[in-house]
């Protein structure tokens, strides 16, 4: 129909090249094709795998981290009590103003066990003739615990748990462990010992010993490599009060 002056009803120029731009236009608005919903489907699962992974591996990471500063500081905390010694419950130091402690520093007289696993020390008697001051510690090798025992006067106790201080278990075994703990006399032709060396590796396991078959466990090497981490302590102790004569 022809408009008079080439106008529409509307007020608009209309021709045939713009009716033709406005049905192209509309015909290419179309959506997605199933087979590209299908592969950007896949691409986001494992886009989210992925990072799932990635955070798991990042969660776990920081988990073995801090176990292993952990292991480290009840490590250092179980040298440090050897060397120093530690406050007992109900004992005052005030009255054992000489020797409030027994460690190595304070010590005067050291004996050790026959394999070196567990250290006997006594400070100066000075006022206790009796020589019922003492401390010992010892590494329980089955449980990779290290236990103290002490009796000061009449005030004793036995098995008293220094390591570790975190209970967990993962399977049978404690998460802590403490495999070896060696006490050796540097000077063996003294009456005395007045140079010890203390030797300690601890271990702290992530995971269970894993499988390789139904009834064959893996290689005690894989299982370390893979699951658990060791940390070696090693200091040597001049005793001082070796020399010293009780009064």
């Amino acid at each position: 129909m022809q408009w008079k002056n080439g106008l529409s009803p509307c007020g608009k120029i209309t021709t045939s090249r713009g009716v033709y731009r406005m049905r192209s236009s509309m015909f290419n608005q179309r959506g997605f094709s199933l087979a590209e919903l299908m592969l950007s489907t896949v691409l986001m699962s494992l886009l989210a795998y992925g990072f799932a992974l990635a955070m798991l591996q990042f969660v776990i990471g920081f988990q073995e981290t801090r176990d292993y500063i952990s292991l480290q500081k009840d490590m250092l905390n179980v040298m440090n009590l050897i060397r120093q010694g530690t406050p007992i419950d109900g004992i005052h130091t005030s009255l054992w103003s000489d020797h409030p402690l027994i460690g190595l520093l304070t010590a005067q007289k050291v004996t050790f066990s026959y394999n070196n696993d567990a250290m006997t020390m006594s400070p100066v008697r000075g006022s206790d003739p009796l020589n019922r001051m003492w401390v010992r510690i010892k590494h329980e090798r089955n449980t990779g615990r290290v236990l103290m025992d002490y009796q000061f006067q009449n005030l004793s106790k036995f098995n008293e748990v220094i390591f570790p201080t975190d209970k967990e278990k993962i399977g049978r075994d404690n998460r802590f462990r403490i495999t070896r703990l060696d006490f050796t006399n540097l000077t063996p032709h003294l009456e005395q010992p007045d140079l010890i060396s203390i030797y300690m590796v601890g271990e702290v396991r992530y995971r269970v010993r894993g499988r390789i078959s139904k009834n064959k466990l893996m290689s005690q090497e894989d299982d370390l490599q893979m699951n658990v981490q060791r940390l070696i302590l090693q200091t040597t102790v001049f005793v001082s009060n070796a020399d010293k004569f009780d009064t």
